[in-house]
């Protein structure tokens, strides 16, 4: 997604925008996108529980809210288990899974 970068990036030099960058495996953010040398990118190896503590390191999470987030994926990833076909990508399909996690999130907040 070079593209979409430079478009995050060039928007936060005119705006208050902030951008990130998450990648699977180290250094690849390199080879597919050079111009982003020099940019820190949160390595995840696609282990769920490591992607919610590079979410939180870069977003500032409170105390507390990496157990929230692992009961949000846990619910959505067994909603996507049951109900969703295999495009997540599919705007429906995608709007149920916000859905599921935004419930789950209401119904923690009750707690």
């Amino acid at each position: 997604m070079p593209l979409e970068a430079g478009l995050a990036v060039a928007l936060a030099q005119t705006t208050r925008h902030q951008w990130k960058v998450f990648e699977e495996k180290a250094y690849r953010i390199q080879e597919s996108c050079s111009d982003l040398n020099g940019y820190e990118a949160f390595i995840h190896d696609l282990d769920p529980e490591v992607v919610l503590r590079k979410l939180l390191t870069a977003f500032i999470g409170q105390p507390g809210e990496e157990a929230v987030l692992k009961v949000i994926y846990l619910a959505v990833a067994k909603y996507r288990k049951r109900h969703v076909g295999k495009d997540v990508f599919d705007g429906t399909e995608f709007n149920k899974l916000v859905r599921t996690a935004q419930t789950t999130r209401k119904a923690l907040s009750a707690r």
